[in-house]
C-alpha cells in the first residue's frame, strides 16, 4: 500500500489525497448549494453533480487509485462498477438532529470525503465514530432487518454517546480533515458522527461501492422511496426561498 495510505482501527486513511484545487472546488459547490437551502440539513445525489469536479476525470482518477490500493492490499472482493454517491450537508440551527444517528450501510465499502468540517472551541465538530466488524457480510434481508432494529435505535445511540458500548465493542473517534480520504467496510461497521455546534457547517461526500442487496427489489424500492422523499424535501426548501 502507498506510504500516505494507512490502515488504523478499521479505517483506511489517505492523507492529503486531494489537491487544493479539488478541495476548493468541492467547497464552492457546497457553499453555492447552501445559498439555496440556508439553515437546512440536506442531501444531494448523482443528478446534482453534473458539470462539477465530482464528475471530472481528475477526481475520479484519485478515487479509483485509492480504492485500487486498499482493495489490492487486503484482497477485498468488491464490485467497483456498482457505485452510489451522496453529498450530506449539515448547516444552521438544526445540527443536533443529524448527530449520533448510528447505522450500517448496505454497501461493502464506504468512502467518506470531508469537504467542510467545523473547528469549534466546544469540539462539537461532528467527529466520525466507527465500531468495526460489528456484523459479518451476508445478504439475508430478515437478518439485516433484525440487526438494524437492534443497533439503529435511540438506546444504542445513548450507549455509544456515553461510552457504554465500549464494554462490548472497540469504538474509535476520528477528527476529519478536508483533503484526506477515509474508507471503511460500510456493511460491517456501525458508524455515525458526534454532536455538531449550532450554526456550523459540516459537509461530506459519501461514495458507496458494491450493494450487498443489489438483487433485492424490496431494498431498492425502500431506497428509492427514501431518495425521493429527500429530493422532495429539498425541492420544498428551495421553493420557500
Amino acid at each position: 500500500m502507498l506510504k500516505n495510505i494507512k490502515y488504523i482501527n478499521g479505517l483506511y486513511i489517505a492523507n492529503n489525497w486531494l489537491n487544493e484545487n479539488l478541495k476548493n472546488s468541492l467547497k464552492r459547490l457546497v457553499l453555492d448549494k447552501i445559498k439555496f437551502f440556508p439553515d437546512s440539513n440536506f442531501r444531494l445525489y448523482e443528478e446534482n453533480f453534473t458539470n462539477t469536479k465530482i464528475k471530472s476525470a481528475e477526481f475520479n482518477f484519485l478515487i479509483n487509485r485509492f480504492v485500487d490500493e486498499i482493495t489490492k492490499n487486503d484482497n477485498l472482493n468488491i464490485n467497483l462498477n456498482d457505485c452510489y454517491k451522496v453529498m450530506r450537508v449539515i448547516n444552521g440551527t438544526k445540527t443536533k438532529k443529524q448527530s449520533h444517528l448510528y447505522h450500517f450501510d448496505a454497501h461493502k465499502l464506504t468512502i467518506l470525503i470531508p469537504i467542510i468540517i467545523p473547528n469549534n472551541k466546544s469540539n462539537k465538530n461532528g467527529d466520525l465514530v466507527i465500531i468495526p466488524e460489528v456484523r459479518k457480510t451476508h445478504n439475508n434481508i430478515v437478518i439485516n432487518i433484525i440487526q438494524k432494529i437492534f443497533f439503529q435505535n435511540k438506546f444504542t445511540s445513548f450507549l455509544i454517546k456515553n461510552n457504554f458500548l465500549k464494554i462490548f465493542y472497540k469504538t474509535y473517534k476520528i477528527n476529519l480533515k478536508p483533503g484526506n480520504l477515509y474508507a471503511f467496510k460500510g456493511f460491517n461497521t456501525l458508524h455515525g458522527n458526534e454532536d455538531i455546534e449550532s450554526f456550523s457547517t459540516r459537509a461530506t461526500l459519501l461514495i458507496h461501492f458494491d450493494d450487498v442487496f443489489s438483487n433485492s427489489k424490496l431494498i431498492k424500492l425502500n431506497r428509492n422511496l427514501y431518495k425521493k422523499k429527500e429530493i422532495k424535501n429539498t425541492t420544498k426548501l428551495k421553493e420557500k426561498i
